[in-house]
């Protein structure tokens, strides 16, 4: 409860919509009443711990995306100190930013292509963004040509397939041959060039 005595559900939103749904459609049983925990005059730093041990370390953990945005909504939004969100959710420093920094990636350059292409926009492709942050791959890029935005459309056409193999761009894009079949189909098809092998290994 608030202090001006307004209810918010700080955890538990899906349920209290499917008690909604189930008393909207007179589904038998009793949908006027949740047993909950209430909790007065909460901080919003409060609110979010009990949000982070739920989901971040809790045994209902986000996806990796999902932690993402919420470390992002924390930095970017609520504009918390980077100490203190290490000690909300655990972690160091290098590892929560390259986070953040591939969820801004995924909405500023993957989530509106995907969106002007008809795309699906999936948020399994989180993991790729985040090896991308690997500073090694991001210089090569750019010594290419190649930006963020360049990554982004590789990833929504499916030239980059597979997230672990992202680590492996920069000896591809050494390699013209290996380049080529990368751009025209993927990663994986690029790397099964046998007369290239040692250029990957």
């Amino acid at each position: 409860v608030d202090n001006d005595g307004v209810y918010t559900v700080i955890e538990g939103n899906t349920r209290l919509q499917i008690y909604k749904e189930f008393a909207e459609n007179s589904v038998d049983g009793n949908w006027q009443t949740i047993t909950c925990l209430v909790y007065h005059g909460l901080s919003n730093e409060e609110k979010h711990e009990i949000r982070l041990q739920s989901h971040l370390v809790g045994p209902r953990e986000w996806d990796p995306y999902s932690k993402a945005k919420y470390l992002y909504q924390l930095s970017e939004i609520e504009c918390l100190p980077m100490s203190r969100i290490i000690d909300m959710c655990g972690g160091g420093k290098t590892e929560i930013q390259k986070a953040i920094d591939a969820y801004v990636e995924m909405e500023r350059f993957y989530r509106p292509y995907c969106n002007e292409n008809g795309y699906e926009f999936n948020t399994r492709d989180f993991s790729k963004f985040r090896e991308y942050q690997n500073g090694t791959v991001k210089q090569c890029l750019q010594r290419k040509g190649h930006d963020d935005k360049q990554f982004a459309i590789w990833v929504a056409e499916g030239n980059v397939d597979i997230a672990q193999k992202v680590r492996i761009l920069p000896k591809v894009l050494k390699d013209d041959e290996a380049t080529a079949v990368f751009k025209k189909k993927s990663l994986t098809e690029a790397l099964t060039i046998r007369s290239k092998a040692d250029v990957f290994y």
